[in-house]
């Protein structure tokens, strides 16, 4: 049978991006029958033409169907169909869970009532609002209208003068103002970097499991991605350098505190190893810091990767999106001096420039050291609530959960018994009023496989919320595999997977 490509119809206006449509549109045709296994789909020119898209974003589409198992390609001559098993079972795990395909493309669907451990947000009951409506009258009372400026793309001055004060006082980054941006959250930051390092068929290293909405912009502009495993001390550096001789590597992404979904924390002999690898192997780090500031007392996070970047390396990513509010989508970027001006090129073509009010509010906010309160605040109220999960997860033992606790962060990753897989037991749980994620979502590419572990995220629930929540697991681990997969669930949030 061959498949029809004059009813592409991408919808250009909403928020999701192309590549993903039209990886939609394709798997659709695969599950449906349309495109039979073995069959040749169509080439990247005709797929673009009749999608109306650049080749780029056929290629990126074609890409997530490889790592998800629907189809292969083969070297000059096309991509094709998966023959085999590979796309019924797909199928079926779409079945056992209708969410998970929405979990696939970075979107967290929580059906009403349901106890929420699957999106990684705070609550809003923690954020500073009243701190910040304060602080954005004074700005406008002093600033009026040039708070709603254009600003310089790389941020306000001021504010740049202040994140340097605080990255070095609190991460020991000392930076030179030059090489400070200022981003619109953590997101944009990998987004930036992607689009001044990466092209078409460029290999970019990740840990695997990793954060989902690295790999989608990895994807997104035609980058192979290489998963290299994780274990307690940090990403295996010997498996690592395997890669890097037989790969020119662009790109290497890692979260080294307290690492999303595994919960990692990397050794010091660890980050020191990747540094010199980068250098032998002439490739960037991109560090993602997201979490190092929730510590809760069992071991502080080591220092991290760029405070000890002396060949200046790294690329680091700060967000203040888990510490203060999501919302804001401020946060801070440094990069390598070699890579000031590509990496700023790439900032004003993303956005031009952050929100200006915003960034004059949270430099009143760092200058006045008020970020400290809502970081003691926050320790004191998750701390509670770790410890709670961390018990509660303790007494799944007996079910065959084993896990390492981490000492910080807002999730826990629990390793599930043999036999089991997440996407089951997410679908059982999801089922009984808990939701939570697999670990197939967060696998790097189709040479990597994996979904022993589920993500079990305390961030948006209270202590006793969260033992509820692992409670609920508990029940629907022991009644696994006779539970259906979920039925009945009509109204739904939608909120990014984070």
């Amino acid at each position: 049978m061959i498949m029809r490509i004059d009813t592409i119809r991408l919808d250009e206006d909403s928020e999701t991006p192309l590549y993903l449509k039209l990886a939609d549109f394709l798997r659709s045709a695969i599950l449906s029958g349309e495109a039979e296994g073995g069959e040749r789909l169509p080439s990247i020119r005709r797929l673009s033409d009749a999608a109306g898209v650049n080749p780029a974003t056929a290629v990126a589409a074609y890409r997530i169907l490889e790592r998800e198992g629907w189809a292969v390609a083969r070297a000059g001559s096309g991509v094709y169909v998966r023959e085999g098993n590979a796309p019924r079972e797909a199928a079926a795990r779409n079945r056992e869970d209708g969410a998970l395909a929405d979990l696939a493309s970075g979107r967290v669907v929580v059906p009403a009532g349901v106890l929420d451990m699957a999106a990684g947000a705070p609550s809003p009951g923690l954020f500073p609002a009243s701190i910040f409506k304060a602080l954005m009258d004074e700005v406008l009372d002093r600033d009026g209208g040039w708070a709603f400026g254009y600003q310089e793309s790389s941020g306000w001055q001021p504010f740049r003068h202040a994140l340097a004060d605080y990255l070095r006082s609190s991460q020991a980054v000392d930076a030179d103002l030059g090489d400070i941006s200022v981003i619109s959250g953590a997101q944009q930051g990998i987004d930036i970097a992607a689009k001044a390092l990466l092209g078409s068929r460029d290999a970019v290293a990740v840990e695997t499991p990793t954060y989902r909405g690295a790999l989608a912009v990895f994807w997104s502009r035609g980058a192979e991605t290489i998963g290299i495993p994780v274990d307690r001390d940090g990403m295996d550096l010997s498996a690592l350098e395997v890669a890097a001789r037989t790969r020119k590597l662009r790109l290497v992404y890692v979260i080294p505190r307290y690492q999303n979904p595994t919960t990692v924390c990397w050794s010091g002999e660890r980050m020191r190893g990747l540094l010199a690898l980068a250098e032998r192997h002439d490739f960037w780090i991109l560090e993602d810091d997201l979490l190092s500031d929730l510590s809760f007392g069992e071991r502080r996070s080591p220092t991290c990767l760029k405070s000890v970047d002396a060949a200046d390396r790294v690329i680091y990513l700060r967000s203040f999106s888990k510490v203060l509010m999501p919302g804001l989508r401020l946060g801070a970027m440094v990069g390598p001096r070699q890579l000031r001006d590509r990496m700023e090129g790439a900032k004003r073509a993303t956005d031009i420039a952050t929100d200006g009010l915003v960034q004059r509010a949270l430099e009143l906010y760092l200058r006045r050291n008020l970020h400290q309160a809502q970081l003691e605040r926050l320790r004191a109220h998750y701390g509670e609530v770790y410890a709670s999960s961390v018990r509660a997860a303790t007494s799944l033992a007996s079910l065959g959960v084993s896990f390492d606790p981490p000492g910080g962060g807002l999730h826990l990753w629990l390793r599930l018994p043999p036999g089991i897989s997440g996407v089951a037991l997410r679908g059982a749980a999801l089922a009984r009023g808990c939701a939570v994620v697999p670990e197939a979502v967060y696998v790097a590419g189709t040479h990597e496989s994996g979904d022993s572990h589920v993500r079990v995220s305390f961030a948006a629930l209270s202590a006793r919320e969260a033992e509820t929540g692992i409670a609920i697991l508990g029940e629907a681990l022991a009644a696994l595999p006779a539970l259906p997969g979920p039925a009945g669930l009509r109204s739904a949030s939608v909120r990014p997977l984070l």
